[in-house]
């Protein structure tokens, strides 16, 4: 039986595999001309539209999700 101190370290593991894997997915599909800045963009693709109105306040063309990542394109 696995004790409670492992399951959380199982868990953090398989958590941290599940980040690193999206991540790598998430920038496969992004333009080159865009990119997850700025900063306070980063938790707005879980509203709809509010990661493309994040990304024209901050001067950007148009903002789209890949994942939970909210990317602001120049063009």
């Amino acid at each position: 039986m696995m004790s409670i101190t492992s399951r959380k370290s199982t868990l953090v593991l398989i958590l941290i595999v599940v980040l690193v894997a999206s991540k790598d997915e998430a920038s496969i599909g992004a333009d080159a001309e865009c990119n997850n800045l700025p900063v306070s963009c980063y938790i707005k693709c879980l509203r709809p539209g509010a990661c493309n109105s994040c990304c024209k306040q901050n001067h950007f063309v148009r903002g789209e999700c890949i994942g939970w990542d909210c990317w602001c394109c120049r063009a």
